[in-house]
């Protein structure tokens, strides 16, 4: 019989033995391994995904932060987990403005803090309307050394008072 006519009458050639099947694949796509019990293992473990969080918080809950990390030693936690970044608006009690950074003293209403914010020359344009008395939105980290800050890494004017209501709502 034809080979064509074999595959439709539903007969099939004769299977090769093991041991021929298993050279010939070897011969065409290299040597086959199992894979090892530390690739199944690796291969079961979930992918940790690394958190980066932006905090609403106030002046408070960070004192309180810090007292906790003083007492407990470790890392700055709010709520039980680290945070990234930490949002802060308050009023502008007192600044000063120097060629490469701005310091401030804000508060919030339920404290005081002092804040660093190092300039670039895009930021420096959106914050020349900055003055005491004006309400600021900054964003950055907590630091304890060589005094209590907060190291900013951004900023901007709060342009309406809902800005000031909306955050106190979200810090509760």
């Amino acid at each position: 019989l034809e080979p064509s006519q074999r595959l439709r009458w539903g007969i099939r050639p004769p299977l090769l033995a093991p041991s021929a099947d298993l050279a010939r694949c070897r011969t065409m796509f290299g040597e086959l391994t199992a894979p090892t019990q530390a690739a199944e293992v690796a291969a079961k473990k979930p992918r940790q995904e690394e958190r980066q969080t932006c905090l609403p918080v106030t002046v408070r809950a960070i004192e309180q932060a810090l007292e906790v990390r003083a007492d407990a030693g470790g890392e700055l936690r709010f709520h039980g987990s680290e945070p990234g970044m930490l949002l802060l608006l308050g009023m502008v009690e007192a600044m000063t403005r120097q060629a490469t950074s701005i310091e401030l003293s804000l508060n919030d209403g339920t404290g005081r803090i002092k804040a660093r914010h190092y300039v670039s020359d895009r930021s420096s344009t959106d914050l020349e309307d900055l003055s005491p008395g004006r309400y600021v939105s900054v964003f950055g980290s907590a630091r304890a050394a060589p005094e209590v800050h907060l190291a900013a890494v951004g900023m901007s004017l709060v342009q309406s008072a809902d800005e000031v209501s909306y955050h106190m709502i979200e810090v509760a």
